[in-house]
């Protein structure tokens, strides 16, 4: 049985998802729905949505608690978090050397759209994009 996404909605609930977050992404701006996978009383991990526009929904903070890694948890937030968007396309950004969350994305029918670096970091960014209208697999 696959764990269950839950929406946030306390403010506690929120409060532990940011202190997560900032662990890997201290200027993490916090907006949109949150998500979280819940087991034995803790937090697994979380993910967000932010809508940009009638067309346009932003995937943010993919987190997965080290301990809940390579077990298939962000495979399966992100695709529950998909199933939640109405808009026509999905975006988000990867730092390109990040490779479990853009393993995870590209596998979910996201491509590459553009590469471009932080001024702020100096990482390299890549910003993904899916049409939300094509299914998985085809063309």
């Amino acid at each position: 049985m696959e764990p269950e996404l839950r929406r946030v909605i306390k403010r506690r609930t929120l409060d532990i998802v940011k202190e997560m977050i900032r662990v890997y992404n201290p200027r993490a701006a916090f907006e949109g729905r949150y998500y979280v996978v819940v087991g034995e009383g803790k937090i697994k991990g979380c993910v967000s949505l932010a809508r940009r526009s009638w067309c346009l929904t932003e995937v943010r903070h993919l987190f997965v608690k080290e301990e809940f890694r390579g077990t298939g948890l962000g495979k399966h937030m992100v695709t529950e978090a998909l199933r939640k968007i109405k808009a026509p396309l999905a975006c988000c950004t990867v730092r390109e050397d990040n490779n479990a969350s853009l393993h995870v994305f590209l596998h979910r029918g996201f491509l590459v759209s553009r590469r471009f670096r932080n001024p702020e970091t100096g990482d390299t960014i890549l910003f993904l994009l899916k049409d939300m209208e094509v299914q998985e697999g085809t063309v």
